[in-house]
């Protein structure tokens, strides 16, 4: 039996582990992915959207509101928001690429999960893992492209 401490680290690499099956995807499937790209982009930015509303939506919902949860829920939005303004360019930072950007706001992902009850918990990290999806074909496609 894991230990408390050990499950949810492991949860949690799992649900980043869908960042290398998109990877997969991409090797496994390279001539799908020209007429699935905008299908990719377009399930990434729906389930960003999700991935928002689920940790939002506990804090909303939560009972035992606290200034601690009010101030990380309030960091995961900006951060969110600001990853988000950055790939589409709105605001143009020349030092910064879009699949630094792109690991960068999957990263992002951390910090609510150790304060979500359990059951969102799992929601959350389902949706992490098939956010993983679409960004690791897309993130692989740009490597690819790039050599």
């Amino acid at each position: 039996m894991l230990s408390e401490t050990i499950k949810p680290l492991l949860m949690l690499l799992f649900s980043f582990s869908g960042l290398i099956f998109g990877g997969i995807l991409q090797i496994i499937a390279p001539e799908e992915h020209e007429s699935g790209k905008k299908h990719f982009i377009l399930l990434k930015k729906i389930l960003l959207l999700l991935i928002v509303s689920v940790v939002n939506g506990h804090f909303v919902w939560q009972q035992e509101w606290t200034l601690i949860n009010g101030i990380i829920l309030l960091v995961f939005d900006m951060l969110i928001i600001s990853f988000y303004l950055l790939k589409t360019k709105k605001i143009e930072i020349k030092l910064l690429s879009s699949k630094y950007l792109e690991l960068a706001n999957f990263l992002a992902f951390i910090i609510p999960y150790f304060i979500l009850q359990h059951q969102f918990q799992l929601i959350y990290l389902t949706l992490i893992f098939l956010y993983g999806l679409p960004l690791g074909t897309l993130l692989l496609e740009k490597i690819q492209n790039k050599k």
